[in-house]
């Protein structure tokens, strides 16, 4: 979690090294810290008592052994500092309050309109902020970070969203300078699709060393690539935009054309919902549009689609299948490219939606020589939320942290 490739100390980084491995095992003894970090025990002995002193590191009670011996066990102090997470969407604000090791201390949900002003969105982050210190009687100066999930390209020099669907207001805007201005704490801003990978990969694969997700929403495929345990960004941060594939070759007739010919113009969820609409609207997908009146719903969603075309819907398969078809065009260029050992498919598309799995693993089987291992998001959602947790923890630890050890007398 801890980068040691900084400039630092041969004592300071041993005591970083203990911290990494308390970190990332949770709780350890001594002995275990001297066999995973390969320090001495004596080493390992004065890094904890300088830990223990700045306050990072804890002893956990453990009952008596029958040997008549406590055993001291070590780990991170959760009440050293406090993270926020925001996850930025369309039409809400979800926002977390974790402590150091990542646990929910408290969370809110906060509508957004549309057209919401950036002064205002800055504003609800600041309520946001205000609510959950409030809910979990934590003073300000205890928070140490914050992170920012947004649905976009978020350029990491200038920390700049230059491509982004759904907030508008956050389209090439110093997003990054305003909410620094608004919480007074550092922060960092990440892509939700590469979070939820990150998040997938901790909770699911942790032994997966080359894996993708693509995060099928209103809008097809964007999502996030490991190579070699290495979350790819790319140089100009863009990396795993799988849905600015280019498929279509009379879009090569214009100057810079959008998204017009690639594959999120033709097979993202909207895209598919507003073909099938055009159907119902002329007396078509008659099925379809039976389940929605039982349901009383208006709203079509994937797995609707889904009991349609199960249900023998010719109209609505002809679409759903195409879509499918498309949806494994972009998978199979991706297998054929960074070759992973799982492609993880996730956003709106969940546990339920076997049918678009089924659907997917077949036609993706037609385009590689090997079975491709496909599979459904297994935490849904939770998925970005455990990978910004990740993210931010991993970035207080090699930034913040790092600079509190180093500033600390030895």
């Amino acid at each position: 979690m801890i980068n040691m490739n900084k400039n630092i100390s041969e004592k300071d980084r041993n005591i970083l090294l203990v911290l990494d491995t308390i970190a990332e095992l949770g709780e350890a003894s001594s002995g275990n810290i001297v066999r995973k970090a390969w320090l001495s025990p004596a080493t390992v002995s004065r890094a904890i008592n300088r830990l223990k002193n700045i306050g990072l590191v804890e002893i956990e009670e453990r009952e008596i052994e029958s040997a008549g011996r406590r055993p001291e066990i070590y780990r991170i102090n959760p009440d050293y500092g406090y993270l926020m997470l925001y996850e930025m969407r369309a039409k809400e604000i979800n926002a977390y309050f974790a402590d150091l090791v990542g646990e929910i201390k408290a969370e809110i949900q906060v509508p957004v309109e549309q057209d919401v002003s950036m002064e205002e969105l800055m504003e609800l982050l600041k309520q946001a902020y205000t609510s959950l210190l409030d809910a979990a009687k934590v003073d300000s100066a205890r928070v140490l970070a914050a992170g920012i999930s947004v649905p976009g390209v978020v350029n990491e020099e200038n920390m700049r969203i230059e491509r982004i669907p759904d907030i508008y207001r956050f389209r090439d805007a110093n997003v990054y300078e305003s909410i620094m201005n608004v919480l007074s704490i550092p922060v960092i801003i990440n892509n939700v699709s590469r979070l939820a990978l990150v998040g997938e990969k901790i909770k699911c694969y942790p032994d997966c060393k080359d894996m993708a997700l693509l995060s099928f929403t209103n809008y097809y495929g964007v999502g996030g690539i490991i190579i070699n345990n290495e979350l790819c960004k790319g140089k100009r941060y863009a990396a795993g935009e799988v849905g600015d594939m280019f498929f279509d070759k009379s879009n090569f007739n214009t100057d810079y054309c959008g998204n017009m010919g690639c594959l999120e113009s033709h097979a993202g969820l909207q895209v598919m919902y507003d073909r099938i609409q055009a159907l119902m609207d002329k007396g078509r997908a008659g099925i379809l549009k039976g389940i929605m009146e039982r349901r009383e719903t208006k709203k079509l969603t994937l797995g609707l689609v889904e009991e349609a075309v199960a249900k023998r819907d010719f109209d609505v398969a002809d679409i759903f299948y195409d879509t499918m078809k498309i949806w494994s065009s972009g998978i199979i260029n991706i297998f054929s490219i960074i070759d992973p050992e799982v492609v993880v498919i996730g956003g709106s598309v969940n546990s339920e939606n076997t049918l678009a799995l089924e659907a997917v693993k077949h036609f993706v089987s037609k385009g590689v020589y090997y079975e491709p291992d496909i599979r459904l998001s297994k935490l849904g959602n939770k998925a970005q939320l455990y990978g910004g947790l990740h993210e931010l923890r991993k970035y207080v630890f090699s930034e913040l942290l790092t600079e509190v050890v180093r500033q600390q007398k030895h």
